[in-house]
C-alpha cells in the first residue's frame, strides 16, 4: 500500500495522520494518528508478535488500531531501536529537559536541532512524578511515543532523577534509565561518628602535600579534613554502596552523577576534590557531579549571586572535574540566561545541564494568551495552593507581591509570565493541576489545561523549543569567547 493510501485511511476513520512517525518495517507500515487529544498506532500488514490492537478495515483496506499502551510500547521499541533511550557516556554536552505536560518532547526535539548537544528528554524526579501523579515508566513511554510521533532518530537519554536509594535506583534500570543521578541530600551533613585512626590516615595522604589541578591549587590541613569528613562521609559510602549494589551491575550502558546540590551550604574546592578521589580509589566510575554552587539557583528566575563570582566557582569546579575526567552538572539550570555563558567558557564544552519546570511554565504561558479567564483561575488557585508547594521548593516569590489580575488588561497577561514572582507560584504549583487525584477540582483544571495547549500545540512547541533554544545559545556565546 501507497503512502498516500495509508494517510487516506486514517483520514477515513477520523484520525489525522503523523506524517513524521511513518516508518516501515519488513512488510508492516506504522503511523501514529490523532484524534482530538487521542492518539494511537495504526499498522498495516499483520500484527506483529507483541502487538494488541484491533483489526479493522476503511477504504477496503486492513489494518489493526493499536493504544498507546506499555505493551505496545514495548513491542515497538524491540523493531525501532531507535526509541531506546541510550547513556550520555561519551557525549561532550548533554542537556535534560524535564517534561511535567507529556506533551513537549517534539519541542524539546526541534530546540536540539542541529547542535551538537545530546538530549536527556526523558526526565522527571521522584517528587515531580509524585506532584504529577505519574510514574516512571509512564513518563519514559510518553516520552518514546512522542520521538516515535515526530520521527526522531538521533539517540536520546533517560534519566532516573534525584533518586536516592538502591531499591529507587534498581527499579528505574529495570524500566530502562539510562542515566541516574544520585541525590545524596539525605546523608550531607553526616551523622556516623568520626573515625579518628581514619582521620590519620587521610591526613597522611592529604595534608602532606599541594594538589595542582591546571591552575587550581588545593592544600588540605588537618582541621580542613574534619571538616569534609563531618559533612560528606556518610554521602560517600552511600555513593559506593549504591554504584555496587545498583549501578556497576547494570547490563545495559549507564550514565552516573552525583548530586550534591540540594545540600545546605555550598560544595568547596578541597570537599569536592576529596569526594572525587575517594571515590576513585573505590572504583567508581562518574559521568557528572552537580556540586552546590554558590549564590542561589531557585527555580523558574535567574541566577541570584554576582556572576563573577559564580564564574570563579565554576572554574574550580571545572577543573576539578576535568583531573578526574567527569563532567560538571548544574541543576535548576533553566532561566540562568546571567552565568549561561560561563558554561561555555569555564567547561570547555564538556557539561550537563538540568532543566524541567521552565517548559512547564513557558506552557501556561500559551493558556494567558489564548484564554485569559481561564490563566486568571489558574494563578488564583496556584496563590492559593502556594503555602503547600514551598514544602518541597524554596523559592523567594510572595503571593501578596502580585499585582490584581483582575485590573490587567487580557492582552498584557502573558506578560506576567515573565515577572520572576508569577514564575515562580506557577513553576512549582503544578501538581495542583496536573495531578488529577480524587479531587473534582484538579480534573477540571487538568482537562481544561490540556484541552487549550492541544487545540495550540503548534504555538505551544514554538515558544518551548525558542526558550529551550535560548539557553544553549547563551551557553554556546561563552564557547566562542573563549
Amino acid at each position: 500500500m501507497d503512502l498516500q493510501k495509508i494517510y487516506d485511511v486514517a483520514r477515513k476513520i477520523g484520525y489525522v495522520p503523523c506524517v513524521e512517525s511513518y516508518v516501515r518495517i519488513g512488510d508492516e507500515a506504522f503511523l501514529l494518528a490523532k484524534s482530538g487529544a487521542e492518539k494511537m498506532l495504526m499498522i498495516f500488514g499483520q500484527l506483529p508478535a507483541g502487538f494488541s490492537g484491533k483489526q479493522m478495515s476503511a477504504s477496503s483496506e486492513e489494518f489493526f488500531l493499536c493504544p498507546l499502551s506499555h505493551v505496545n510500547a514495548a513491542a515497538l521499541k524491540k523493531i525501532c531501536p531507535w526509541l531506546k533511550p541510550i547513556s550520555a557516556n561519551g557525549k561532550e554536552k548533554s542537556f535534560g529537559t524535564g517534561d511535567r505536560l507529556g506533551l513537549l518532547t517534539g519541542a524539546h526535539i526541534a530546540a536540539f536541532a542541529e547542535t551538537n548537544v545530546f538530549p536527556i528528554l526523558a526526565q522527571q524526579s521522584i517528587r515531580e512524578l509524585t506532584l504529577t501523579g505519574r510514574t516512571n515508566q509512564s513518563m519514559m513511554e510518553d516520552v518514546m511515543w512522542q520521538i516515535f510521533e515526530a520521527g526522531y532518530k538521533g539517540g536520546y537519554g533517560a534519566d532516573g532523577d534525584h533518586l536516592k536509594e538502591v531499591d529507587d535506583i534498581k527499579r528505574a534500570i529495570r524500566e530502562g534509565s539510562t542515566f541516574i543521578t544520585l541525590d545524596c541530600s539525605e546523608y550531607v551533613p553526616s551523622r556516623s561518628k568520626l573515625d579518628e585512626i581514619h582521620l590519620d590516615i587521610l591526613e597522611r595522604e592529604y595534608c602532606h602535600s599541594n594538589f595542582h589541578l591546571a591552575g587550581v591549587k588545593l592544600s588540605f590541613d588537618r582541621k580542613v579534613l574534619k571538616k569534609i569528613l563531618s559533612e560528606y562521609q556518610d554521602a560517600v559510602r552511600h555513593i559506593c554502596t549504591v554504584y555496587e549494589n545498583a549501578i556497576s551491575s547494570c547490563k545495559h550502558d549507564l550514565s552516573f552523577e552525583i548530586s550534591l546540590d540540594e545540600a545546605s551550604a555550598a560544595t568547596s574546592a578541597e570537599a569536592h576534590f576529596f569526594i572525587a578521589n575517594e571515590l576513585k580509589k573505590k572504583g567508581v566510575f562518574l559521568y557528572s557531579i552537580a556540586p552546590k554552587f554558590c549564590g542561589e539557583f531557585q527555580k523558574g528566575i535567574d541566577y541570584i549571586g554576582t556572576p563573577e563570582e559564580f564564574q570563579e566557582n565554576l572554574r574550580m569546579h571545572a577543573r576539578i572535574a576535568e583531573y578526574f575526567g567527569y563532567k560538571i552538572s548544574i541543576h535548576s539550570g533553566s532561566d540562568k540566561f546571567k552565568i549561561l555563558k560561563y558554561i561555555g567558557s569555564e567547561c570547555h564544552g564538556k557539561f550537563h545541564l538540568k532543566t524541567s519546570g521552565t517548559s512547564w511554565v513557558e506552557s501556561v504561558r500559551v493558556i494567558a494568551m489564548r484564554d485569559p479567564v481561564f490563566f486568571r483561575k489558574m494563578l488564583r488557585l496556584a496563590c492559593q495552593r502556594f503555602g503547600d508547594a514551598q514544602k518541597y521548593y524554596h523559592v523567594s516569590a510572595r503571593v501578596e507581591s502580585l499585582p490584581d489580575i483582575d485590573l490587567i488588561r487580557a492582552e498584557k497577561l502573558p506578560d506576567l509570565m515573565d515577572r520572576p514572582d508569577v514564575r515562580q507560584i506557577i513553576h512549582i504549583t503544578y501538581g495542583a493541576f496536573l495531578n488529577p487525584g480524587n479531587d473534582s477540582k484538579n480534573l477540571v483544571f487538568r482537562k481544561k489545561i490540556y484541552d487549550i495547549l492541544t487545540e495550540n500545540k503548534d504555538v505551544v512547541d514554538k515558544i518551548v523549543a525558542g526558550h529551550i533554544k535560548k539557553h544553549i545559545e547563551k551557553i554556546d556565546e561563552g564557547t566562542k569567547k573563549k
